[in-house]
């Protein structure tokens, strides 16, 4: 029980964990349809052979064949009969030996990223996404002993980074939970290097939750500068402008 316990508690806990409670319970829909198919069908093969049983027998007999335990009480006669069998025992070996134990394994997988951060946190920097700008300022932050935690929306890619040794959380960026989760209104400074749409998005719903904490966004247009701006972004960064002057810089001094 506290196996099955962990493993749920994980996947309902999980931020886009959505996707893997909708694959669940896909998969619970799916294993009920065919019990319940296997059911009516086992009636059909025993009018076949001219016997008759109740829908509980029927559903018993589903049971005891797809999960393998076979008490054999019940047995079809006809080869017909020993066919539909298999075919119900290896679906349920699919179903209740192969992919069950490989959901389960994705959700205690999931689970070992965390999705927030102790209530206690305070004074942290909040790095959204992971590219080379942000990889940089990580090495700083940790060069300086500055507390950061890395958000990121995708499973796998947190997994991937939390294995390298970042300090991950796994959340959605356009919801405010996240950044409630994760402590963003005691946060020293929130840092986003994404498209200017998503920058802007994500600014909109971080003020949700707070209102003061500094925010940097990259942008690559004045106009969406100023909608970072208007979002309540506290600095915007250019930095296709800033490589172009700092490489102008180098050219002229070269040159002369």
């Amino acid at each position: 029980m506290p196996f099955f316990q962990d493993l749920f508690g994980a996947l309902l806990r999980n931020y886009t964990s959505r996707r893997n409670v909708v694959l669940l319970f896909r998969f619970f829909i799916v294993l009920i349809s065919f019990v319940g198919l296997f059911s009516v069908l086992f009636h059909v093969m025993m009018a076949y052979e001219g016997r008759s049983y109740s829908w509980s027998t029927g559903l018993y007999w589903t049971l005891t064949v797809m999960t393998t335990l076979g008490f054999g009480d019940i047995t079809f006669n006809s080869d017909l009969g020993h066919l539909f069998t298999i075919g119900v025992l290896c679906s349920g070996l699919l179903l209740l030996v192969v992919f069950m134990p490989l959901l389960f394994m994705q959700g205690q997988t999931v689970a070992r990223v965390p999705v927030e951060l102790p209530k206690d946190a305070r004074g942290h920097v909040i790095v959204c996404l992971y590219d080379a700008v942000t990889a940089t300022l990580i090495t700083r932050l940790v060069q300086y002993h500055q507390p950061y935690v890395l958000l990121i929306p995708d499973v796998d890619e947190a997994l991937r980074l939390y294995d390298l040794g970042l300090k991950v959380v796994v959340g959605e960026l356009d919801q405010a939970e996240t950044f409630e989760r994760l402590q963003a209104a005691h946060a020293a400074l929130v840092v986003m290097t994404a498209t200017d749409a998503t920058n802007t998005n994500v600014v909109f719903t971080l003020r949700e939750v707070a209102a003061g904490v500094p925010v940097i966004a990259t942008a690559t247009h004045p106009m969406a500068g100023q909608m970072l701006a208007l979002a309540g972004c506290s600095h915007v960064l250019y930095l296709g402008r800033m490589l172009g002057a700092a490489l102008a810089r180098r050219i002229i001094v070269d040159c002369t």
